[in-house]
């Protein structure tokens, strides 16, 4: 990824270059105490934009304001799935723990 920063490529040309289905851009602007990041997911496919949107935040501790903008876009981003899409995610074959270990170490 870091090869590509800084840039002129579009997003679709890089995204086929890394070989994933998407790729997430962003743009940070810093005024006194106020930050703002604009970012985007963009289909590599064909360039079209998945998503997108802005996050303000104090610039106090960086490490809160990424935490801070990695919980919002976390939250944004996260799938929606149906009530039967998430029962078979979350459905177990085995309660035993011990059979679980037993068949990963059969895989």
């Amino acid at each position: 990824m870091l090869r590509f920063a800084g840039s002129t490529e579009d997003s679709a040309a890089i995204g086929k270059a890394l070989g994933v289905d998407a790729i997430l851009e962003g743009h940070v602007q810093r005024s006194d105490r106020k930050l703002r990041l604009t970012a985007q997911l963009v289909r590599t496919a064909d360039g079209a934009a998945l998503w997108s949107g802005t996050f303000d935040d104090y610039f106090t501790n960086i490490f809160a304001v990424q935490d801070s903008i990695s919980e919002q876009m976390t939250a944004v981003l996260s799938l929606r799935l149906t009530a039967g899409e998430k029962e078979r995610l979350t459905r177990r074959e085995t309660e035993n723990t011990e059979a679980y270990q037993l068949y990963l170490m059969g895989n």
